[in-house]
């Protein structure tokens, strides 16, 4: 006997007594043992809402699901398709499952009251392995390469996502979920070994919408403070976090590749562009610290993410730094030979100039010689 399931009072299970493997359930309160399915083939993995049994049947020589209902002691066929149709759940008067009719897995469920069979997913990967609670229904899905949790919501007629790979860490598999209220649970490999994560539907709702309104706090910074360079480098900043997200939620790892191949990159183009050796230090961390807002909704990241987020973004703001040193060093020396040229900022200028144009410097007390050397 194995593979129960249980509802208030009412236990079931697949039991191979007789030879071939049937559905047995006992009432706790009253003690009294009943037998369930009786067909020849082998009928496994039941599940029961209220006075609703629904199994896995091969009486067909094919995966079928069946039901049950205690109370009116009748059997009923859910599914008739010759292709494997197995892993049960119900919840009120829906039952989903994993279905293999299109040549892949599936999930589809169907209604008892309207009598209406509804496919969920029709994505040419794999989805299976259902849970379901009140109007969400979950599975594991490989359509990006790697297994992740995903949800349907029957009220809002919208698909989730409910994990991903972070940023932070590259490709992990997730599986066996199960949902209560707003809480999702399931199986997790990201550290090596299996661990059991969670994810709160509301919090992640919750924190999507904070850091919106932070993406448009920012962008209203850039506007009323136009004369601010570092309001500029720290939109751009985020806009590439956000970029980066979106680019891990379509393929596996290329976020995270970008983020940490990229980054060396994005430091020196914003040294060339800039011409600044502190802007580095604001674009890389408030992309690092946007990153880390936008996957905290998703995926608990723990102190070794911090750690790792203080870390990337120390070493790449230093390079960026360096970088920007060493260019303004050969610069500088190279026009000494090439004319004039601001003792602030470095950018060529023009004699007849009150006011450096680039970096608003009051040029009117400073005598130029045409070697590019200065005096006050």
């Amino acid at each position: 006997q194995q593979n129960p399931a249980i509802y208030d009072s009412i236990v079931v299970w697949q039991d191979n007594r007789n030879g071939n493997w049937d559905i047995y359930g006992v009432n706790l309160q009253t003690g009294e043992e009943f037998q369930v399915t009786a067909d020849i083939g082998d009928q496994v993995t039941p599940q029961i809402y209220e006075t609703t049994v629904v199994w896995e049947d091969d009486r067909n020589q094919n995966g079928d699901i069946y039901g049950y209902n205690l109370g009116d002691k009748k059997e009923f066929q859910i599914t008739i398709n010759t292709a494997y149709q197995g892993g049960p759940v119900v919840y009120n008067d829906i039952i989903v499952w994993e279905d293999h009719r299109n040549g892949n897995a599936d999930i589809f469920m169907y209604d008892i009251q309207a009598q209406k069979e509804v496919q969920i997913t029709s994505g040419p990967d794999w989805q299976g392995n259902p849970a379901m609670y009140s109007n969400i229904i979950i599975w594991v899905d490989e359509r990006k390469g790697t297994t992740d949790i995903y949800g349907y919501d029957l009220l809002k007629k919208e698909e989730l996502q409910i994990t991903k790979s972070p940023l932070f860490s590259f490709s992990v598999t997730e599986y066996n979920p199960r949902i209560f209220g707003n809480m999702v649970v399931w199986a997790d490999s990201r550290h090596g070994n299996t661990n059991i994560y969670a994810y709160d539907l509301q919090r992640g709702s919750a924190m999507m919408f904070v850091v919106v309104i932070f993406v448009c706090g920012v962008f209203i910074l850039l506007i009323l403070r136009q004369r601010n360079p570092y309001s500029f480098w720290m939109f751009f900043g985020i806009i590439y976090a956000v970029l980066l997200v979106i680019l891990e939620e379509a393929a596996p790892d290329v976020g995270t590749l970008l983020l940490f191949v990229g980054t060396p990159f994005i430091s020196m183009a914003c040294v060339v562009v800039s011409w600044d050796r502190y802007t580095p230090v604001v674009t890389v961390s408030t992309m690092f610290a946007a990153g880390y807002l936008l996957e905290i909704g998703r995926v608990n990241l723990g102190l070794g993410a911090i750690v790792n987020v203080f870390f990337w973004t120390a070493l790449y703001s230093l390079l960026g730094v360096a970088l920007a040193w060493a260019a303004q060093k050969r610069s500088k020396r190279a026009r000494m030979l090439k004319g004039l040229f601001c003792p602030n900022c470095g950018k060529e200028i023009q004699k007849t100039w009150n006011m450096c144009p680039y970096c608003k410097t009051n040029l009117d007390y400073t005598q130029f010689y045409d070697d590019g050397t200065q005096i006050y």
